[in-house]
């Protein structure tokens, strides 16, 4: 059976149809780097983890046996043993040093409801003393050109001392 033209990468199966051999290499070198990716990122997580986990303490070690080279009376002689460092205190033992983490019956006791009254009776205070600058401004302009200044110096000339019409 002669190949079809333009097949590169494809294969006929025995039933005629047509199987893409490069784009199953290329998904399968994809997949497999993928799966390196994926296990190198779980060897850093464990990492991480044992990082992140706490040492246990050492056992207390005990005296060790004397050395057959030591006379009877080097070996006679008592050897202390070391003590264990004493575990840390918990946490809860910790003294609390920021103000969120101090007793409840230290903090004021204070209502919401009054908070948000005051606040409320704050902004309306501002809006009132704000709309009175702002009329007060507005007066005091219109009263200044209104009043003898802006009568003295008119551009046009009184009607007494204007010309007439021929």
């Amino acid at each position: 059976m002669p190949e079809p033209r333009g097949t590169s990468g494809l294969e006929i199966a025995p039933n005629g149809a047509g199987v893409e051999t490069q784009g199953m290499q290329d998904r399968l070198g994809d997949l497999r780097r993928q799966r390196e990716l994926v296990a190198e990122h779980l060897r850093w997580l464990d990492g991480e983890i044992a990082a992140a986990t706490p040492a246990p303490l050492p056992a207390p070690t005990t005296a060790p046996a004397p050395l057959p080279a030591l006379t009877n009376a080097a070996a006679a002689a008592p050897i202390p043993a070391i003590p264990a460092p004493p575990p840390p205190p918990p946490l809860a033992a910790t003294p609390a040093t920021s103000p969120a983490s101090a007793p409840q019956a230290a903090l004021p006791d204070v209502d919401a409801r009054s908070i948000k009254e005051q606040t409320q009776r704050g902004c309306l205070l501002y809006v009132v003393v704000g709309s009175l600058v702002l009329v007060g401004a507005a007066w005091l302009l219109v009263s200044l050109s209104r009043g003898s200044y802006a009568q003295d110096h008119r551009k046009t000339p009184p009607a007494a001392e204007r010309p007439s019409r021929p």
